[in-house]
């Protein structure tokens, strides 16, 4: 997968195994062989953690240290609050980022997070773009528990994080109402994003629903939920499919023995069982695999779609061709098999009589050649095996019929006499390695080595990369370093609101104005004012300092607004906009100050700055506070 997707775990009320089924999902796709983050966004009531304590090697750190650190330094690296799971069979594929250490200020913490201020000043909202964007490069799957009802952080999660919103609730009206209004305004808030996103997928999801004892009232609410529903599965259901088809598939069933703690029953429960609970959980996983598509193949085979889940975690295919035949053509098959691997193409060879050993490494084959001979048919189950992965996965995958000397077409199965079938003797084993070499990388020349591949040898296949970084000119790293010292210094002063700032601005335009009929108007130039200070004896050092130090700032300000635009704006061109009003407030400034034009242009230019902030919050996107 080229880029992760995000999904969000969403619950209108509390109580109803949101966390439970985010954590066994969880695991289930990491033993898959996906790579999982989880984050425990609900903040004012964190349980994630207690699913993975006993497997946790750390955490004294989690998300709200995280958001500390960003409100007072303006950056944080979410890798320093990631800890690994260290769950037998994992791999180290499944991190989660807690809600935090649970000290004594962790209340003081989290009540000191003002949401609506971040975004408004310290521009949270670009951050968490850049955050998931590297959360989408490093991982497949990013599953966030959020916080429940009407919420600062619901918001956040539910609009401006997720690709796909899956909503929990349980059979209950103010349950149904519920979602179904956060998710129509999940749906409108995000069109008015400021950043670049695909439709949101949203998938209902009934829980801890109990109708052994009472089937008709069950039956008449599954009817009801799926009415009520229906428009959320409609943008991304198969045609074939209904809402009920899906709610019968997905629901969660009560047990009561998973009601006790916070335990992962897909850990010690067999999963094939339709009577457990990892049966359903596991179908969730599947359908997260597939990003909700082919729900058509999902009702139709449910172990398909989820074995074809299964499949697709792989990172490419371990073998290039797994060779199938029967002991009549062993010798030959050697041959084929050693020239293959001289070609450095890797297989897997089997013959027929060990279906295990097939069925192991058959999934992780790309392409599969059959040696027909005349007791080819002990090879029809792999045969079939490999033809259902291949539609079932939809993948780049081949069959190479390969026939034995004297073995006519109609003596064959029918299911292959519709192929161009490959006589392999002897004299033609070069001739049917070169033909399958062409078919695993036709783009590639190859050359025979005289070291082969041995037989059964699986390719490397290697971990996924980790989020590239772009790196920056050193005068950017400094200058940037200069002005984050300067803003944590300063902090207090840039949380003022708006109309402090407004405040702020027309007394500077006064100032400006009344120098501007007090004084020359060349004193008003930091030139003439710093050659004016510098050579009168009566003001103090200290004085002489501050205008030095007014002087040198605006400047470096001015030199970073342009590295600013340069450097900064061709990776987040969301803040543009305020990049270029940034540059050109400060621009106004030197002017006023160096090339002439006095009080009169600094007002100008201070207002200028303010109505374009103004403008810029109407707009909808995330204030300037530069």
């Amino acid at each position: 997968m080229n880029q992760g997707t995000v999904i969000t775990f969403y619950s209108y009320k509390g109580g109803v195994g949101r966390t439970f089924v985010m954590a066994n999902v969880a695991v289930v796709l990491a033993r898959w062989g996906y790579r999982v983050l989880c984050v425990d966004w609900d903040l004012e009531a964190p349980g994630l953690w207690h699913y993975f304590e006993p497997w946790l090697k750390d955490s004294s750190r989690g998300m709200l240290q995280f958001l500390e650190t960003f409100v007072r330094t303006g950056n944080a690296d979410w890798r320093n609050y990631s800890t690994p799971v260290d769950l037998p069979d994992m791999g180290n594929r499944l991190h989660v980022i807690h809600a935090g250490s649970r000290q004594d200020d962790y209340v003081k913490g989290v009540q000191d997070l003002h949401w609506a201020r971040l975004y408004e000043e310290r521009d949270l909202g670009a951050f968490l773009e850049r955050v998931r964007d590297e959360w989408k490069s490093a991982f497949d799957f990013i599953l966030v528990d959020s916080r429940t009802g009407i919420t600062d952080i619901g918001g956040i999660c539910t609009v401006q994080l997720p690709d796909i919103l899956i909503c929990a609730l349980v059979a209950n009206q103010q349950n149904l109402d519920g979602i179904v209004e956060i998710s129509n305004r999940a749906l409108k808030a995000r069109s008015r994003l400021p950043y670049d996103r695909g439709l949101l997928l949203i998938l209902p999801l009934v829980c801890r629903f109990d109708a052994r004892d009472e089937y008709a009232a069950g039956q008449k609410w599954l009817g009801q939920l799926a009415e009520s529903l229906a428009p959320l599965y409609h943008s991304w259901i198969n045609d074939k499919v209904t809402p009920r088809d899906l709610i019968d598939r997905t629901t969660i069933p009560y047990f009561s023995i998973w009601s006790f703690g916070e335990r992962l029953p897909v850990a010690t429960e067999s999963s094939a069982n339709p009577e457990y609970v990892s049966y359903r959980i596991e179908t969730i996983a599947a359908l997260i695999g597939h990003s909700l598509a082919r729900t058509d193949l999902l009702v139709e085979s449910r172990d398909s779609y989820v074995a074809a889940a299964r499949r697709a975690a792989q990172r490419g295919f371990r073998y290039d061709v797994f060779v199938s035949a029967t002991e009549e053509a062993r010798d030959l098959v050697a041959q084929l098999v050693t020239a293959l691997n001289r070609r450095g193409i890797t297989t897997f060879q089997v013959f027929a009589g060990n279906p295990v050993e097939a069925k192991r490494a058959l999934s992780e084959s790309q392409h599969f050649a059959i040696v027909l001979g005349p007791k080819s048919e002990a090879s029809r189950e792999e045969l079939e095996q490999f033809l259902k992965q291949a539609i079932e996965d939809r993948s780049e995958r081949t069959l190479i019929p390969l026939l034995l000397t004297g073995v006519s077409m109609d003596k064959i199965p029918a299911l292959l006499r519709h192929y161009a079938a490959t006589v392999l003797s002897a004299s033609t084993v070069n001739e049917v390695a070169d033909r399958i070499a062409t078919i695993v990388t036709p783009e590639k020349a190859f050359v025979t080595s005289e070291k082969p591949i041995a037989p059964n040898t699986p390719k490397e296949l290697g971990p996924k990369a980790e989020y590239p970084r772009r790196r920056r000119p050193w005068w950017w790293v400094f200058l940037k370093w200069v002005f984050d010292m300067m803003d944590a210094a300063t902090s207090a002063a840039r949380r003022w609101v708006f109309w402090k700032t407004a405040a702020a601005a027309s007394v500077a335009s006064g100032i400006g104005f009344g120098l501007t009929t007090l004084l020359p108007t060349d004193r008003l130039q930091f030139k003439a004012l710093l050659d004016f200070s510098l050579s009168t004896p009566s003001l103090s050092i200290t004085a002489k300092l501050l205008i030095l130090t007014v002087a040198t700032y605006t400047y470096a300000r001015l030199a970073y607004g342009f590295a600013d635009i340069v450097w900064v704006t061709p990776l987040y061109k969301e803040q543009f906009f305020a990049s270029v009003i940034n540059f050109i407030f400060l621009s106004a400034i030197f002017l006023a100050t160096w090339g002439g034009g006095g009080g009169m242009i600094i007002a100008a230019g201070i207002f200028a700055a303010l109505v374009a902030r103004i403008l810029y919050s109407l707009m909808g996107k995330s204030s300037w506070n530069g």
